[in-house]
């Protein structure tokens, strides 16, 4: 009874890893390696390596970190994107992509597998019922994607060599730009370092799901993003890079609610805002 046991635990660990083994062949190939190179690396022995790769064995979670830094690759990808079924062409594309930190690595990989198809130009909608599943994993879930309404814009700023999404929005953080109900259009972004502070992005985070807001970038400095929003009556925060998993640059906004002209009144709150945070900051020098 316990040798069956172990048996069928060992099969449920492995199915959960269910593209580790190729991925390890498909990326030791691809960078030239042999398994004694890559055992030397994360501290294992080559006959392991040679487990790994048949899947006899699925490496601990340290090794498989090792392994994924040391090819260039997040854990995400290593374990659950089907590298053996992209070209030399794709896979090259997906390797010249920045350091697997800062890049969506596990769209990048379901995109560059759904681009063969006929359907590579439709967008994909992401209304707020679905915002919080797609933040906690479904943008990188092939059946939860598959279930999202898809559109096509033919307008001619949205080149077909490009990713997009639509974002349904809510709340009043983006308010007057913003009106709730309108739909963002984003632009995928690969590298983060590219974002210039003073960009509108929506960022899809994992604590907080899908938000709408001014970047100012850090990450050279400190690895962070520090986010406005459009209503200045809400602070600005700070999102460190490992809450982030996807970065859209905003294109478009889709809304059937004309813009009213700013009031006085909207005025004189957005001064009385701006003259409060002055006043925070000189009571915090002076304190």
């Amino acid at each position: 009874m316990l040798v069956i046991l172990t048996f069928c635990v060992s099969l449920i660990v492995i199915s959960g890893f269910m593209y580790l083994s190729d991925n390890l062949k498909v990326l030791r190939k691809y960078f030239q390696l042999k398994q004694d190179e890559v055992a030397s690396e994360v501290g294992v022995s080559r006959q392991m390596v040679g487990f790994y790769e048949s899947g006899t064995y699925v490496p601990p979670i340290e090794t498989l970190n090792l392994l994924a830094t040391f090819l260039r690759v997040s854990l995400d990808t290593l374990v659950n994107q089907p590298l053996a079924k992209l070209s030399p062409k794709q896979l090259e594309q997906l390797m010249a992509a920045p350091n697997p930190v800062y890049r969506g690595s596990s769209l990048q990989v379901r995109e560059v597998l759904h681009s063969v198809k006929d359907d590579k130009e439709l967008i994909e909608v992401v209304p707020i019922p679905a915002s919080m599943g797609y933040a906690q994993g479904g943008y990188a879930d092939h059946d939860f994607m598959a279930e999202l309404e898809k559109f096509h814009l033919p307008l001619p700023d949205i080149s077909p060599d490009r990713l997009y999404r639509l974002f349904s929005t809510e709340g009043d953080s983006m308010y007057p730009a913003v009106t709730e109900g309108s739909h963002i259009l984003g632009e995928y972004v690969e590298d983060w370092y590219s974002i210039k502070s003073g960009t509108n992005c929506i960022f899809v985070l994992q604590t907080e799901g899908i938000v709408f807001k001014k970047a100012v970038n850090e990450l050279a400095t400190k690895q962070r993003f520090e986010l406005h929003s459009l209503n200045t009556f809400y602070q600005p925060y700070y999102v460190s890079i490992e809450d982030i998993k996807e970065i859209w640059k905003f294109k478009k906004l889709l809304t059937d609610v004309l813009p009213e002209p700013e009031t006085s009144m909207t005025k004189l709150l957005s001064e009385m805002q701006h003259l409060k945070k002055g006043q925070d900051q000189i009571l915090q020098r002076l304190a």
